[in-house]
C-alpha cells in the first residue's frame, strides 16, 4: 500500500469482516470453588527472537506450557514487587491482586524511537504470539498494563488458526491501577491523580497519531506515565493471542499478565494441647507445597495461617498433588510433626494436630555425702619438696627461730606492761608511800663515813 495513513488492520484483514460466531465470555471466578492464579515464567533468547514459556497450576485447566515468540528488543520478566494490579482494579477482583506475581514486560522492536506516525511496515511493529495449547481451561484472562505512549493492536485465533471477532477478546472496562485502592503499586510516581487512561477501539476506528486505528486496538495518550491498562476475560474459543505493539513517543514498554481460575481447595483443621484444650495464642500454620517449597503470601513471605481462639484454622489454596502443614506454636511448646494432605480436593478436613509444652528434665534427688576415706599417716618430713626435690630445711629451721624471737619479744613487751599498771609496784623501786605516792628514801648521813 502506498498511503502511510492506512488501518492497522491493513497488514492482517479487517477483523470486523470476520464472521466467526462465538460463545459470550466465560463467567467470573466462583470464589466458593475456585481461586485465581497467574502464570510463572521462563524467558529464553535474545533481540528479535525471544521465547517464553508459562506454567499455570494444574487445576486451572492447563496441561501444558502457554509458549510466547517475540521479535521485541527486549523480553523480561518481572517479579510483581513495583508493578501490580491490586485486588480494587477489575482483574484483580477476578483473579486476585497481581502483587508479587510474575509477569512479562515487552518493549517495541526497534531500539530506536519509533516512527511518526508509525506505519505497520515502516518499520514493522513488534509482534508477539501467546500460544495457550490445545488443552487449557475454560476461564482465564491476560491484561496489558503501561499503554500510554503506545499502542496494541489484539487479535484472537481459534484451535484451527481461524480469526475470531473481537468480542471474543472480552475486553473489560480501561482503567489505572494506581487510582485503584490500596495498596498502591510503588511504580507509582507522585500523588496522582492517575487520571490517564487507554482508549479501546471495540467497534469503528479510532483516527489519531496519523493512523486510523482498527477495532481491537488498545491507544495509549503519548505521554508516558503510570498505570494505564486494559484487562481481557477471553471466550473458551480462543486458543491463540497476537500483540502487534508500536510507540508513539519515546521508546516504552508494556507489560503482560496472565491469569486463571484455579478449582480450589480448602483445608481445615484445629490445634490442639495434649489434654484437647485450645493452644496457647500465637500459633500459626505454614504451608509447603508438594516440591517442599514454602507458599507464600501477596507480600512475599512465607504464608502464616493464624489459628484462632478455639485451635481452628482455614486455608484456601489452588488445587495441586499435596501440600504439607507445619504447625509453629510460640516459644515453650515442642512443634508438631509436620503433616501432609491431599491437595487434590475440593475440601480437606485435617485430624486434631496435638502440641505439647516444652518438657524440662527435674533434678534429681540429692545423695547424702560420701564419707570420707580413712586418712593414712602423713609420711615423715624429709625436708624436701615433692616433685622437686629441694631440700628446704635450713629455711625451715630460720623461719622457726625468727618465730620464737617474736614470741619472746611479745612476752617481755606484755610483763613491762603489767609492771607498769598502776597500784603495782615496781620491782627495783621503793615501796609505794600512802595513797600509792613512791616512799622516799631516808636521806643519808653525809657525817657518816664510808
Amino acid at each position: 500500500m502506498s498511503n502511510r495513513r492506512k488501518s492497522l488492520a491493513g497488514g492482517i484483514g479487517i477483523i470486523g469482516l470476520v464472521l466467526v460466531g462465538a460463545a459470550a465470555p466465560a463467567s467470573a471466578v466462583d470464589p466458593a470453588t475456585e481461586i485465581g492464579a497467574y502464570a510463572d515464567w521462563t524467558v529464553a533468547g535474545s533481540a528479535g527472537a525471544f521465547t517464553a514459556s508459562g506454567m499455570l497450576p494444574p487445576s486451572t485447566g492447563f496441561a501444558g506450557p502457554i509458549s510466547v515468540t517475540s521479535d521485541s528488543i527486549t523480553l523480561t520478566e518481572a517479579s510483581g514487587a513495583s508493578a501490580f494490579l491490586n485486588a480494587s482494579t477489575d482483574f484483580g477482583a477476578e483473579y486476585g491482586s497481581s502483587r508479587l506475581q510474575p509477569y512479562l514486560t515487552i518493549r517495541p522492536k526497534t531500539g530506536a524511537l519509533a516512527p511518526t506516525p508509525p506505519a505497520v511496515d515502516d518499520p514493522p511493529p513488534s509482534r508477539t504470539v501467546v500460544d495457550l495449547g490445545a488443552t487449557r481451561g475454560d476461564d482465564w484472562g491476560f491484561a496489558l498494563g503501561d499503554v500510554d505512549a503506545d499502542w496494541v493492536f489484539v487479535t484472537a485465533f481459534d484451535d484451527a488458526g481461524v480469526q475470531l471477532p473481537v468480542e471474543a477478546l472480552g475486553a473489560m472496562t480501561p482503567a489505572n491501577s494506581c487510582a485503584a485502592g490500596s495498596p498502591k503499586p510503588s511504580s507509582c510516581a507522585g500523588p496522582g491523580p492517575f487520571t490517564d487512561i487507554p482508549r479501546w477501539v471495540a467497534v469503528g476506528t479510532l483516527p489519531d497519531y496519523g493512523i486510523t486505528f482498527a477495532p481491537g486496538t488498545v491507544v495509549g495518550n503519548f505521554d508516558d506515565t503510570s498505570g494505564a491498562y486494559l484487562g481481557f476475560r477471553p471466550d473458551p474459543a480462543v486458543r491463540r493471542i497476537e500483540l502487534l505493539y508500536g510507540a508513539v513517543n519515546g521508546s516504552p514498554l508494556y507489560q503482560l499478565w496472565l491469569a486463571a481460575a484455579a478449582a480450589k481447595t480448602t483445608i481445615t483443621g484445629t490445634v490442639v494441647l495434649d489434654g484437647g484444650t485450645p493452644p496457647p495464642p500465637g500459633t500459626v500454620v505454614e504451608v509447603d507445597d508438594a516440591a517442599g517449597e514454602p507458599v507464600r503470601d501477596v507480600n512475599g513471605e512465607e504464608l502464616q495461617v493464624p489459628v484462632d481462639e478455639n485451635g481452628e484454622f482455614t486455608v484456601e489454596l489452588p488445587q495441586a498433588e499435596e501440600y504439607t502443614l507445619v504447625v509453629v506454636p510460640p516459644p515453650g511448646y515442642t512443634p508438631p510433626e509436620p503433616v501432609t494432605v491431599d491437595g487434590s480436593q475440593a475440601g480437606v478436613e485435617v485430624p486434631p494436630i496435638a502440641v505439647a509444652p516444652v518438657v524440662v528434665p527435674s533434678s534429681p534427688p540429692a545423695s547424702p555425702p560420701a564419707s570420707p576415706p580413712a586418712s593414712s599417716p602423713a609420711p615423715a618430713s624429709t625436708g624436701e619438696l615433692a616433685e622437686s626435690g629441694a631440700n628446704i630445711a635450713p629455711f625451715i629451721a630460720l623461719a622457726a627461730g625468727v618465730l620464737l624471737v617474736g614470741a619472746a619479744a611479745v612476752v617481755f613487751a606484755a610483763v613491762r606492761r603489767r609492771r607498769a599498771a598502776p597500784g603495782t609496784p615496781p620491782v627495783d623501786g621503793p615501796p609505794a608511800g600512802p595513797q600509792g605516792e613512791p616512799r622516799s628514801r631516808p636521806p643519808s648521813d653525809p657525817t657518816s663515813g664510808s
